[in-house]
């Protein structure tokens, strides 16, 4: 880690307990990647509690609650409360304890605590996110997700609330309606499209060439669907 904040976080909490400095620099080895704590995010965060830490994090029984506090104490020295607050609420023992009935109940409770959390993009009357994410559409997710995280931070989505998942909704059509970054000309939504029916092309492709013709016909027009008629509003006029 060459992250100078959380070198020093990390050393404050080792002047007070040395286990507990490692299991921090644990926590923030997995929530970083080895990158600086600019990529920590509360999705990240709750997907780490609720979910890394009970399915994947294996040891003595106090572990799992060992690594929260060290992870919270951590956060408080990093000024970041909202994550801090993940670790030690109610919810998250709540969770833990879910897991400790069976990994079902936990898988269940997870899901349900992190819909209502508000930090999880909702589907659209015209799009549905993907059991199966290709590349394009995970990228797509990981930045609604702190795009939803900062409207919280505003106070533009507050879960909970009247209205607030209509709100949840228009942030996360902002995001896929968006400049693509990297690809000049294209939205989120649209780089999603293509990679879904290349996906849908290349397993018809492994059935039989047959349907892989069959198919390849219709991307084409769903990729470049024919324009409307500029008369359409006159041809489909009622008969008077």
């Amino acid at each position: 880690m060459k992250d100078d904040l959380l070198q020093q976080a990390l050393k404050e909490l080792a002047a007070i307990n040395s286990d507990l400095a490692q299991t921090a620099e644990s926590v923030a080895d997995w929530l970083t990647a080895g990158d600086g704590v600019e990529v920590i995010d509360l999705a990240g965060v709750q997907r780490f509690a609720w979910y890394v830490l009970p399915v994947k994090w294996s040891g003595p029984p106090d572990l799992h609650m060992r690594a929260l506090d060290a992870a919270a104490q951590l956060f408080d020295r990093l000024d970041l409360p909202r994550y801090a607050a993940v670790c030690r609420s109610d919810e998250t023992a709540e969770i833990l304890q879910a897991y400790a009935r069976s990994r079902g109940r936990g898988l269940r409770a997870f899901r349900q605590a992190y819909q209502r959390s508000g930090i999880d993009p909702p589907d659209l009357d015209d799009f549905a996110w993907g059991n199966v994410m290709g590349v394009e559409e995970a990228a797509a997710r990981a930045t609604a997700e702190p795009a939803l995280e900062q409207a919280m931070a505003n106070e533009r989505v507050n879960p909970g609330k009247s209205g607030w998942r209509s709100r949840s909704i228009e942030v996360t059509s902002e995001v896929l309606d968006s400049q693509h970054p990297t690809l000049p000309g294209q939205t989120y939504r649209t780089a999603i499209l293509t990679e879904r029916l290349e996906d849908w092309l290349r397993r018809a492709e492994s059935r039989s060439a047959t349907l892989h013709g069959l198919r390849s016909g219709i991307v084409k027009r769903l990729l470049q669907p024919i324009p409307v008629p500029a008369d359409t509003a006159d041809c489909i006029a009622p008969v008077s």
